[in-house]
């Protein structure tokens, strides 16, 4: 796909990771409460597999596998969902990113965050 974001540079240079890694990644962000659902990872591997149809950039590594630059995927991924070309950042990583913001939300009062304090460097090293 032609880079058209200012200041993005994607080439071979940066497709150093594997498919299995990168379908990893958009499981983790767009299918977090079902990672390990078959539907899902043959879901995401179409999509991978649909893009690098529409131009999203691949290379062969060594051993014959798929690489990519991870940034290149996200960067590809939404610029076809919202020119409306393809549905998988609306349908999976919007929804799963207000999902979790939500339940993040419900269980605030439980308390399972805790706010990190400042540290404050012991006396001895500011003499």
């Amino acid at each position: 796909m032609k880079d058209s974001t200012p200041g993005v540079r994607f080439s071979d240079y940066y497709r150093t990771v594997p498919a299995s890694r990168i379908i990893d990644m958009l499981l983790l962000a767009g299918w977090a409460y079902q990672q390990d659902d078959p539907e899902a990872i043959a879901t995401t591997r179409q999509a991978l597999d649909r893009w690098a149809g529409t131009g999203l950039g691949v290379r062969a590594g060594p051993t014959g596998e798929r690489l990519f630059d991870p940034v290149e995927v996200v960067n590809v991924l939404k610029r076809l969902g919202l020119e409306g070309r393809d549905s998988f950042w609306a349908d999976r990583y919007v929804h799963t990113g207000r999902r979790l913001v939500t339940d993040l939300a419900a269980n605030a009062g439980q308390n399972r965050l805790r706010r990190p304090r400042r540290a404050v460097a012991p006396q001895s090293m500011m003499n």
